[in-house]
């Protein structure tokens, strides 16, 4: 919840919408966009319970998945079928308008069979604004270049969405936009998300 009123009082338009009234709501809405989520088809683990926990708390559940998340995984096993594979599941979100909303590397699991799972739908949006699936396109793109540099980073993205919908990105590929640890990595190396937009803004020119 402050993460949310902390975007609400920001200058920039990131899209959100007003926070919950309650604790509960804000769960409630997330175990509700993750069973939408799994309903759609998109591979994200079972919610298993809820519950509520003393003494103001709620608790949810769900199935373990046997795996790391991206930003635990060693560059050399970022190949391009798992982009490929993550970018699958970003296309078949933005097909039923279901915004992640925070499409950082900690919250994509590469399971130990190979196969990507999405989790963590707590700030995600249902009949999801263009501008949200924009963003989720920025942090992800931007996020997984931080594994695999701009190059591959850009053409997996391009090889998914295709030219128009990848350069949907560009406005939304600005430090303010993107999540605290994808800014972060990129202190690392200043240039790589200048970089990004530079690919972007060449594959949407020569569309």
């Amino acid at each position: 919840l402050m993460f949310r009123l902390y975007r609400m009082v920001g200058r920039r338009e990131l899209g959100d919408e007003r926070p919950f009234s309650s604790l509960r709501r804000a769960v409630e809405h997330e175990a509700l966009v993750a069973l939408a989520a799994r309903d759609a088809g998109i591979r994200t683990p079972r919610l298993a319970a809820f519950a509520s926990a003393d003494p103001n708390a709620f608790v949810l559940a769900y199935e373990a998945v046997d795996g790391k998340s991206l930003d635990r995984v060693d560059e050399a096993d970022v190949t391009d079928a798992v982009l490929g594979a993550v970018w699958d599941q970003v296309v078949l979100m933005r097909s039923c308008r279901i915004a992640h909303r925070d499409m950082r590397l900690a919250n994509i699991f590469l399971a130990a069979d190979g196969n990507v799972w999405m989790i963590d739908f707590g700030f995600s949006e249902l009949a999801a604004s263009d501008l949200l699936l924009a963003n989720d396109v920025a942090e992800f793109t931007a996020s997984s270049s931080l594994k695999v540099g701009s190059e591959r980073a850009v053409a997996a993205a391009t090889a998914a969405l295709g030219p128009a919908g990848v350069a949907t990105a560009l406005d939304r590929l600005r430090p303010w936009a993107l999540s605290g640890a994808t800014r972060t990595g990129l202190k690392q190396n200043p240039a790589l998300l200048d970089d990004v937009r530079a690919r972007i803004t060449a594959v949407a020119s020569a569309r």
